[in-house]
């Protein structure tokens, strides 16, 4: 249903500006019983300063929850992830990276495909659909931004580029 959502022309959003760097703050603070049973390491380096965009913020906050809930589930028992926010010139970019089991790079780019699964029989044991990153790359694109994978075997890092909103008057 929510593809079904975003991919509508009579989608009814609400934009409005909200701090992305308060928005994953929450999500790592929900994600923390999951990284705690699994004993897994959290690096964090988010801006110092308020990152404001102007978008809808549950389907933003959507995109941060599915990308370090990836980040949780493919990562084994006592390993790591760091999440990081910064922004560089008018872009805010998230990054968030894993020691888990990483992605063979000739299906990288099939991951943002629905209901595509690397590994199906591990995604069937952790309950995935295959459509987590089909919806963050469409939230991305709706809001004009872009999200991107790099990976090798011990290491995945997505990185999201969004754009800030402008302070001019």
């Amino acid at each position: 249903m929510t593809i079904s959502r975003l991919e509508s022309d009579q989608q009814q959003t609400s934009s409005s500006v909200f701090d992305i760097v308060e928005l994953v703050r929450l999500s790592l603070l929900q994600s923390e019983p999951a990284r705690n049973e699994k004993q897994l390491e959290l690096n964090s380096a988010l801006s110092e300063k308020p990152l404001l965009l102007l978008g809808d913020r549950q389907s933003i906050s959507q995109l941060a929850d599915n990308l370090i809930d990836n980040a949780i589930k493919y990562t084994d028992v006592a390993g790591s992830i760091s999440v990081g926010l910064d922004q560089l010139e008018q872009l805010a970019i998230l990054t968030v990276k894993d020691s888990g089991i990483g992605i063979n790079p000739q299906y990288q780019q099939r991951i943002f495909e629905r209901f595509y699964r690397v590994d199906k029989a591990r995604s069937r044991e952790l309950g995935g659909t295959g459509l987590g990153l089909s919806i963050a790359q469409r939230i991305a694109n709706q809001h004009g931004g872009l999200i991107q994978v790099q990976s090798v075997p011990g290491e995945t890092c997505f990185t999201l580029l969004l754009p800030m909103e402008t302070q001019d008057a």
